[in-house]
Parts: C-alpha cells; sequence; structure tokens
C-alpha cells in the first residue's frame, strides 16, 4: 500500500492536471479545455464541465470507491478518481465513438472493459462495418484502451443498462477470470481468460439490456432481454419473469433474493423470489410514464433509485423501504449550479455507491449533466467539472474578447471575457436551440445559419449580443457547406444562399451559395458549381454574389464532396478545397494538386483520409490547419498543420489525440490560436507557447495504482 501522503501527492497532481495547472512544455503539440463555464460556476469556485453529450453507462470500483468510469456516446470514456466530482477524458486507442456499456473490475480498479460502439440504433450501424465497435480493454486504469473482441453494441433507447458482469469466484492473481458481456445479436459472450477472448454461450439473437450477478449465488447472472428476463446458471438458460407486464428496459438485484425491474410504461416490479415472480409497485410513481432505468444499493436492497423518461421533465424517484413508497427529488439542482433547462429527457444510467447506499450518480442525459447525491436521493447537484461535451461548429470572433459559439445540437455561446465564461443564448432564443452551421458577428450584431431539423434551415439575426433575436425562417434553403461572414465594410453579411446589405436587417438571395470570402476586399466570393455525378469546379463572384464569372480547373469528384472552401488572405486565387474522402486540395498558380500522406497528413487507423474541415490562418498566409473525421467508422486522426502553404503536414493532435473527429476548426485573428470543435469539447492550442495538459500521464496511473 502506498504511503498516504503520496497517494495524496499523486492526487493533487491529477486535480492540477483536470484544471489546467501549468505544467512543463512537452514535445507533442499541448491543447487545453474551454468548458462553457458559467459566471456563476467561476464565481463558485468551479473549474466548468457543460456535458451536453449523452451518457450511456457508470461504473464504480467496487475495490475503490473513489475510482468511477462514464461512458457517453460520442465522447467515449472519462474517469474519475474523487467518487464522480470531477472527470478527465480517457481515450487513448479507443477509435470508437463511444460504449454502450462500461466495467470495472471488481477486484483491479486499474481494469476496464467497454462496450464500444458508433452511437447510433441497430438498422443504423448495422451498415457501417467499422473496426472500431466490440470490447475493448483497459489495464492501466483508461490511460490505454485495446480491442479484444469484435462484437455489436448499438445505442438502445430505451435502455442504459449495464451489460457487463463477472463471476466473483473466479478471482486469480487480483482480477476477475470469467467475465460476460451482453451483446445485441450474438447473445450472452463468456471470457475465461481475464476477458481476451469470447464466445457466445447462449441467447442469440435476443437484444440484451442489462446484465447483473446474482449476489446471493455466485456465477449466476441475470440477463435482461428485449424478448424477456433469463437467468445464465451453469450453462444453462432458465425463464424468469412471471408478472413481468413487458420486456425489462433494466434490473437490479440485492441480496436476499430481490430482483428490480423497469418495465416501461408498465412501471417498476419487485421480485423477492430470485427473479420467479413480480410484483407491481408504483406507489408514489407518475401515472403515463415510461421506467427504464432502475438501480438498488448493493449493500442495501431497501435504498433504490428509479427514473422515468420520454414525457417528462423530472429528475429520478427513490425508495427508502424496499419500493414500497417513492419520492421524487426534492431538489436536482442544489444550489442552481447549471445554467441549463430541460436536464430529463432520455434513459439516464444509475450509479449507486458499493458501500453507501445514500451516494449515487446519474446522468441527466437531458443536457447531459453527471449529478450526484449523498442523501439518498433527495438532493442532486451538479457533478460535472471537466467533462466537456459541446460540440463546436463555428466560432464568430467579434473583438479580441468576445466570441460567439456555435454548437452542435446546443445553439449559442457568448463569451466577453476570451473564453473564461459563458452565456447560453437557448433561453433568449428558443427556436435555434438545436445545431448552428455557420455564425458571424460585428460589433454587436449577431448572425447565425441555424438548423433545427436535418431538412431545415433558417437565418438569425442579433442587434444586442443575443439579448433578443430577429428570425427570417422564409431564408429556408439549405446550403451544401453553411458558411457566415461579415464583410470588411462591416454593413455586409454573407450567410449561405443570402446577402444583407444593412447588417441583417434584411436580406436578398444569390443564385449561388456563398462558401468563403476574400478577406483582402470582400467583394470576392466563392461557391461550388456541380458539372455532373463525377466534376466539380470552384467559380468566383468579383461583385459580392451578383455575378459569377471566375471559373477555375476543374476538380475530379462530386460537389457533393466539398466541406470547406478556404482563401488565402493575401491571394484571392490561392484556394483549398476540403473534400472529405478525397482529401485536400490545393489551387496554387493556376492547378490544382491533391495532398495527401506524401506530405504529412496520413491516414487514420480505419486506412481511410477524411477531410472535413481546412482553415488558413488569417495573420499568417502560409499556416494552414485542416481537421479530419472518419464518418461511419468511428474516430479520426485529428488536426494537421502546415506551415509552407500545404507542402507540408504535421499532425498537432498531440494530447487530445491520436484519435479525434474534428466537428469545429477556426483561427483566431487576433492571435493566432487554434480552436478546435469535438465531441469532447472545444479545445484551444495557443500559438506558438506550450499549453496545459489535458489529460493525466499514463505514469499517474500506474504509480497510483489505477
Amino acid at each position: 500500500m502506498l504511503p498516504i501522503s503520496f497517494v495524496w501527492l499523486e492526487y493533487l497532481i491529477f486535480v492540477a492536471v483536470l484544471i489546467g495547472f501549468p505544467q512543463a512544455a512537452q514535445a507533442e503539440s499541448q491543447w487545453v479545455q474551454i468548458p462553457l463555464l458559467s459566471k456563476m460556476q467561476k464565481t463558485m469556485g468551479l473549474k466548468g464541465g457543460e456535458g451536453l453529450q449523452m451518457t450511456m453507462s457508470i461504473s464504480y470500483s467496487s475495490s475503490n470507491p473513489e475510482v468511477v468510469y462514464f461512458s457517453s456516446d460520442t465522447a467515449q470514456v472519462w474517469k474519475s478518481i474523487d467518487e464522480g466530482k470531477s472527470w478527465v477524458s480517457m481515450h487513448s486507442g479507443f477509435d470508437a465513438h463511444g460504449a454502450r456499456s462500461i466495467f470495472v473490475d471488481p477486484f483491479a480498479p486499474n481494469v476496464v472493459f467497454a462496450a464500444a460502439f458508433l452511437g447510433k440504433s441497430y438498422e443504423y450501424a448495422n451498415t457501417k462495418k467499422s473496426m472500431a465497435k466490440g470490447i475493448y480493454m483497459s489495464t492501466d486504469g483508461g490511460a490505454t484502451w485495446e480491442k479484444v473482441f469484435d462484437a455489436g453494441f448499438y445505442r438502445q433507447e430505451q435502455t442504459r443498462g449495464n451489460i457487463f458482469a463477472c463471476d466473483s469466484r473466479s478471482q486469480e492473481n487480483g482480477r476477475a477470470r470469467v467475465l460476460y458481456a451482453g451483446s445485441y445479436t450474438d447473445g450472452l459472450l463468456r471470457s475465461e481468460d481475464f476477458g481476451r477472448t469470447w464466445q457466445s454461450v447462449g441467447l442469440a439473437g435476443s437484444p440484451i439490456n442489462e446484465i447483473v450477478e446474482d449476489p446471493d449465488a455466485s456465477g449466476t447472472i441475470y440477463v435482461a432481454t428485449e424478448k424477456g428476463l433469463f437467468a445464465w446458471r451453469g450453462g444453462n438458460v432458465i425463464s424468469l419473469g412471471s408478472g413481468l407486464p413487458d420486456w425489462p428496459r433494466s434490473i437490479s438485484a440485492a441480496k436476499g433474493g430481490i430482483l428490480y425491474a423497469a418495465v416501461g410504461k408498465s412501471g417498476v416490479y419487485k421480485s423477492t423470489d430470485k427473479g420467479k415472480s413480480f410484483v407491481s409497485q408504483q406507489r408514489g410513481l407518475p401515472f403515463g410514464q415510461t421506467f427504464t432505468d432502475v438501480a438498488a444499493s448493493p449493500v442495501d436492497g431497501n435504498i433504490v433509485y428509479v427514473k422515468a423518461t420520454q414525457g417528462l421533465f423530472r429528475g429520478p424517484y427513490f425508495s427508502h423501504d424496499g419500493g414500497e413508497h417513492w419520492q421524487a427529488a426534492e431538489d436536482w439542482d442544489k444550489g442552481d449550479i447549471i445554467p441549463h433547462d430541460n436536464l430529463f429527457w432520455f434513459s439516464s444510467p444509475i450509479a449507486v455507491h458499493p458501500r453507501d447506499p445514500l451516494k449515487a450518480i446519474i446522468a441527466s442525459n437531458g443536457k447531459g449533466m453527471i449529478l450526484r447525491t449523498e442523501d439518498g436521493g433527495k438532493n442532486w447537484e451538479y457533478s460535472s467539472t471537466g467533462f466537456t461535451g459541446g460540440r463546436m461548429t463555428d466560432i464568430a470572433f467579434i473583438d479580441e474578447q468576445t466570441m460567439l459559439f456555435g454548437l452542435f445540437d446546443h445553439g449559442f455561446f457568448f463569451t466577453e471575457d476570451k473564453g473564461e465564461t459563458f452565456e447560453g443564448l437557448s433561453e433568449t432564443f428558443p427556436t435555434a436551440s438545436k445545431t448552428i452551421m455557420a455564425c458571424t458577428g460585428n460589433a454587436g450584431t449577431l448572425v447565425g445559419i441555424v438548423q433545427p431539423t436535418s431538412q431545415t434551415t433558417y437565418i438569425c439575426v442579433s442587434v444586442d449580443k443575443g439579448l433578443h433575436w430577429k428570425y427570417f425562417e422564409q431564408l429556408n434553403k439549405l446550403p451544401q457547406a453553411a458558411y457566415a461572414a461579415f464583410h470588411p465594410d462591416g454593413k455586409t453579411v454573407y450567410a449561405g444562399y443570402y446577402r444583407s446589405d444593412d447588417r441583417g436587417n434584411s436580406w436578398k438571395e444569390l443564385k449561388y451559395a456563398v462558401m468563403s470570402m476574400f478577406a483582402g476586399n470582400g467583394d470576392y466570393v466563392y461557391t461550388v458549381d456541380a458539372l455532373d455525378d463525377t466534376r466539380c469546379r470552384i467559380i468566383r463572384s468579383n461583385d459580392k454574389g451578383e455575378k459569377w464569372e471566375t471559373v477555375y480547373p476543374i476538380l475530379p469528384f462530386s460537389y457533393r464532396l466539398i466541406q470547406k472552401i478556404a482563401v488565402s488572405p493575401d491571394n484571392p486565387d490561392h484556394l483549398y478545397v476540403a473534400a472529405n474522402w478525397n482529401g485536400l486540395w490545393i489551387l496554387e498558380s493556376g492547378q490544382w494538386r491533391q495532398v495527401g500522406p506524401e506530405q504529412g497528413i496520413v491516414k487514420d487507423s480505419f486506412g481511410t483520409n477524411f477531410v472535413k474541415l481546412v482553415e488558413v490562418d488569417p495573420s499568417v498566409p502560409g499556416r494552414v490547419l485542416v481537421g479530419k473525421w472518419a464518418p461511419g467508422m468511428g474516430q479520426g486522426n485529428g488536426v494537421f498543420e502546415s506551415n509552407d502553404g500545404g507542402r507540408s503536414f504535421t499532425n498537432i493532435t498531440g494530447n487530445i489525440g491520436p484519435e479525434l473527429s474534428v466537428w469545429g476548426l477556426k483561427v483566431s485573428p487576433y492571435d493566432g490560436s487554434v480552436f478546435v470543435g469535438t465531441s469532447r469539447g472545444t479545445y484551444k492550442m495557443v500559438s506558438g507557447q506550450p499549453t496545459n495538459q489535458v489529460n493525466p500521464p499514463l505514469e499517474f496511473n500506474r504509480l497510483i495504482g489505477y
């Protein structure tokens, strides 16, 4: 056992890493988190963490409850070493988007398993032959991950149950040798070699929602599926669940033969005979709700937590008498810390502390916040420090201090102190609380292209920094790749197919959607013109989109591939085109050249080279940034930088990689700082300076035994 002083030293190192305590400069590129911290949170001394991504599973370490992990559908895996008060992303080697479930070996807090997936439904994800999905294992506390088995795991909307368990009799060398995992199509999987190899042992074709070991009979596994409740015992599958009116979305076992089940619209049921028969327990629960999540304390089966979904913005319910009476949480934002509304909606995983039944963690899964209770569910409080997940798609740089962040799914966030604190504008801007495709700003005027649904779009304008908005819902022509910019004259605004000559008060439709602007004069704007299914060309207007007369050489791919056009700030004929799986193309001296692995934009772990975004530093024309992704497969390989106009590139993903899909990429015109939007939140790299380390070093996990 480590000396207590040493443990505390290592803990302080972890906290320093989490909050951005200065570290020594390192050889690789270093990025710092930009949490969407509210002014009130800063005043209270919090470090921020907006969440905003869907949490799929939460798992305590039974042998060291200070260690907790959770998995996301799009933001991979996160870890806490302070019982869930603060979090750090643990993703190295994790090529999938996220994980359907996560599990900590009950005997070894540094051994973790994750059911990695693409975060989509079976119907969608099964069509994507990704190498990323399957069972991943970490033996160093999540610092690095290795895929050990290929299996199908998918986002199951009506459940967030844990789909891992172990045979607690099988402890060898400080680890569980026999483990189980519930798959979607291959049934119950079993490993007899510490999780290295797996095979199906039954229930194939029955999508599994949750599995749990019987606390009174080690080695017996309860299995909740979409076809009913079963037990796996000694190689035999036994049908259970008499009295259940529907299939169990979630189950939880307690000593004394107790088993709880959340049964959708039928509510919560309880068994006292090891799942053979169930009775309804609804007293105090609201009628007409869909119950998807239930979790009982492993040390006191009378303390139970449940959660309803889809239809009621309420927090969790709890019972301290074994489900005889249920009560709603009195407060699920103790201290009024959370700046978001509509916290609860989807199914939400619940994890109860393995030793203290009054402590539990839940993911709200409306706005994706992590909440904790220490009084058995009466009060819940913000516990998301470090968990950043706001997926930035665009940034409008208003001045050196002021920025407008546009997010995927979650609208606008505004900062006037260079990103120290943010104000969410969704309350003043309720109809634009969805995806921001592009945004721009000038002085007090903000302009955005909003996509409230997949097939609709409109323009919004505020002249008072987001306090009030004017909506132009008739301006709904969907651009190929959204772009918005103020002309240097401060009056003209481009927003997709539309142009305003009076700072957004009125708009004119253009023949083509503007996809880029030459900052040198603002009159030159660019778009893509389709020739046929295999060819396109970039064309330019020299008069703000009135006539499109300048035609550049033909590009040998469909216009649909173009994600972004960037223009050198000192040459209107020096262009950069991000063309998805066709990579990066550069127009120089009237000729296109394709840029790829030979120039340093290397392929990702899937052998693909999808270029989503390209940006040119407004102040340094030769500095070019590229953002990668791997749609339908998993994580891309991050951010690449060129300092010679695109002749050579270097991967600068550094400490937020090596795997990373980029959703937004912007360069500050004031100091050259690079901002990257990801499913793990926004990160910033200050130009020419070493910044703070984001993730705990591998040595930390080894030293402290995590």
